[in-house]
């Protein structure tokens, strides 16, 4: 796992360093603006992840990080998750308009923000919030789980949450990069 997190760290940082670079570039701006975002989004993932996730096998099934991180670590990464797959999407749909409309594909400043923006606060309030609100650290058992009102549905609420869950972080993204992708090609082939 250290390793894992080596790479990921050092790969995505001469990203950064790289793309950093190509900024000067105003052609290749907002792509460098979402690569750089794509590779913060990894960084925060890996780095919130991995590290964690280590200590947390080797103290299992005590949750040793307190009652303030039960709340945070988990939604942290699924904001994070969400981050880098929403970032993916926005690559595809940025390529596609610059196929379809070569000279015209550009977003404004103004509208490419506004996307940045959405790509990290859709999956705080999709996601992240939600996720907190259920979360509950005992005490007694130092265990951080989730507690879905009513009690007596926990398992329907986990399977709703979770399926809530995998339809905006991969169903709709893999739609809509398959969209992309393909009206693309459509449009090259011409």
């Amino acid at each position: 796992m250290s390793c894992i997190l080596f790479l990921s760290l050092f790969g995505n940082v001469i990203l950064l360093v790289v793309v950093h670079g190509q900024l000067a570039f105003q052609a290749v701006r907002n792509y460098s603006y979402l690569i750089l975002n794509l590779a913060i989004s990894d960084i925060l993932l890996a780095g919130s992840s991995i590290p964690f996730d280590i200590v947390q096998r080797l103290k299992a099934p005590v949750f040793p990080f307190g009652q303030t991180m039960c709340k945070l670590l988990w939604p942290f990464q699924t904001v994070c998750s969400m981050a880098s797959i929403f970032t993916v999407g926005a690559l595809s749909y940025q390529r596609y308009r610059l196929v379809v409309r070569p000279f015209n594909g550009k977003l404004s400043r103004r509208r490419f923000f506004i996307m940045l923006a959405s790509i990290w606060l859709l999956p705080v309030f999709l996601a992240g919030l939600p996720y907190s609100s259920v979360l509950r650290f005992d005490q007694n058992s130092s265990s951080c789980r989730e507690e879905w009102i009513p009690a007596s549905k926990q398992a329907q609420m986990k399977l709703c949450f979770t399926s809530y869950l995998f339809i905006i972080q991969y169903v709709f993204p893999l739609a809509l990069i398959v969209w992309c992708n393909v009206k693309a090609i459509i449009e090259l082939k011409r």
